[in-house]
C-alpha cells in the first residue's frame, strides 16, 4: 500500500497511535513485476467464464423458458416493433434485455444489437438522453449476474404504472 508521506492516517488517529505517515524506505527505482498480479487476474477471468457458462446452461435447460411459455411474452415482441417517446430506460432494463437474454436466449452482442435498433427507432420520436452502449451493456451484465427474468405485463402495472398505461394504449 502506498501512502503520501507526512499526511495523517485516520485509523491511527482513532486508535491513539502516531498518525503521521513517515518514509520507511526510499524507492530503489525498479518497477515491480506484473506477473504476480496476472495469475490472480487470470484465475478471476476463468471463474467469471465458468459462472457465465453455468448460468447459460441453467437458463437453456430450465423448462420455464421453453417455446410453449413464449405466448405470454407476445406483447414484448410487439413492443420491439413499437418505438416509445418515454420510459425507454425502464423498458430496456425491466423488459427487453431480460426477455432477449433469458427467453430468446440471445447472446450479448445479439441482444445489444437488437436493443440498439429499437432505441434508434425511439430516438427518431424523441432524442435519447443517455448513452445507448453503456446503458444496454450494464443492463445485460445485471441480467446475466442476477438471472433476471422479464417482467410480465400484469406485474408491470405495479412496477412501472406509467409505462404500463402507455403500453396498454399502444398495444
Amino acid at each position: 500500500m502506498l501512502r503520501i508521506p507526512f499526511t495523517l492516517n485516520s485509523k491511527c488517529l482513532e486508535s491513539g497511535i502516531d498518525p503521521e505517515v513517515k518514509i520507511i524506505r526510499k524507492w530503489n527505482g525498479k518497477r515491480a513485476s506484473i506477473k504476480y498480479l496476472i495469475n490472480n487476474f487470470y484465475a478471476h477471468l476463468k471463474n467469471e467464464k465458468l459462472k457465465e457458462e453455468e448460468w447459460k446452461n441453467s437458463v437453456h435447460s430450465n423448462s420455464s423458458y421453453t417455446n410453449s411459455n413464449n405466448a405470454c411474452y407476445k406483447w414484448i415482441e410487439l413492443l420491439l416493433q413499437t418505438p416509445l417517446e418515454d420510459f425507454r430506460k425502464n423498458a430496456v432494463s425491466l423488459i427487453l434485455v431480460p426477455y432477449l437474454i433469458t427467453v430468446k436466449k440471445f447472446g450479448i452482442e445479439q441482444t445489444l444489437e437488437q436493443v440498439k435498433l429499437w432505441l434508434n427507432k425511439c430516438d427518431n420520436l424523441r432524442k435519447l438522453d443517455f448513452r445507448i452502449d453503456y446503458k444496454v451493456k450494464s443492463d445485460i451484465n445485471y441480467v446475466i449476474r442476477n438471472k433476471r427474468k422479464p417482467l410480465k405485463f400484469a406485474n408491470l402495472k405495479t412496477r412501472s404504472p406509467k409505462l404500463y398505461n402507455l403500453l396498454k394504449n399502444k398495444l
